[in-house]
């Protein structure tokens, strides 16, 4: 699973403190298609530091009603779950030796704070 949706993310940084990041459905559904948009399936760096090569992106579903995977069962609908090829030897190496252990979508996100949001809100309703 590359994200799963609407589960809050533990987060610690040395500007923010301690925080929670959650990605909703309509988020991720967004995410995945600026991903393929931007046809980033061949771009994957280790450790969101060096790039590297040899690694494709094979299979990517958002997972829906319409997607029953057994393995799968108990992760949250509009959570987006992908398989990678890894033909690199030597990442495949570390991969199987235990160095690497998941995913992390990398990217630049824009954060509204939740006294943002509500003022958004009381501004949009003010207009209908």
């Amino acid at each position: 699973v590359a994200l799963l949706a609407d589960t809050p993310i533990y987060r610690r940084d040395n500007v923010r403190g301690e925080y929670n990041v959650v990605f909703s459905k309509d988020c991720i559904e967004k995410l995945v298609l600026k991903f393929f948009k931007d046809g980033l399936i061949n771009k994957v760096n280790l450790n969101h530091k060096t790039d590297t090569t040899g690694i494709t992106l094979i299979e990517s579903v958002i997972k829906d009603e319409r997607f029953t995977i057994e393995q799968f069962k108990d992760v949250p609908d509009g959570s987006w779950i992908v398989g990678y090829k890894v033909e690199n030897p030597e990442v495949w190496n570390e991969i199987k030796n235990g160095k690497y252990t998941g995913f992390s979508v990398e990217g630049y996100f824009y954060e509204i704070p939740e006294t943002e949001k509500d003022e958004i809100a009381e501004f949009i309703n003010s207009l209908l």
